[in-house]
């Protein structure tokens, strides 16, 4: 998968030719961050204030609203962790009823990095 530098889009590309296979609009802006997970592709788009979960079968979109300017994904245990530029805060969002999960976590200012390992979210800031 591979996000459109200057548009709502995002590719699927075949690895071993690196043609675009298909094309999908995502949002109404240009996506900031990909992972994709269990069937579905999360795409945070900053400009939309929202997370969309695009599943590639059948072409729904579900946009889903968690703080502002979310950047940053990583998926882990059924949950679609997310960080927001502007708000500093990281949203959990469940995976399969694509909503947000608890409150937010309040971040130091300015999100730039994300990660998950051992059950642990790690952000830098």
């Amino acid at each position: 998968w591979v996000a459109d530098k200057t548009r709502a889009r995002v590719h699927r590309a075949d690895l071993r030719t690196g043609e675009i296979t298909k094309t999908f609009r995502v949002g109404r802006n240009r996506s900031a961050d990909l992972v994709y997970g269990d069937g579905a592709l999360w795409a945070a788009t900053p400009d939309d204030d929202a997370v969309n979960k695009l599943e590639p079968r059948t072409g729904e979109l579900i946009p889903i609203s968690v703080g502002r300017r979310p950047r940053q994904l990583t998926l882990s245990e059924g949950r679609v962790y997310v960080t927001n530029y502007n708000s500093s805060d990281l949203y959990a969002i469940d995976e399969r009823s694509s909503r947000p999960v608890g409150d937010p976590v309040s971040l130091p200012v300015n999100a730039f990095a994300l990660a998950v390992a051992d059950r642990s979210v790690w952000v830098a800031s």
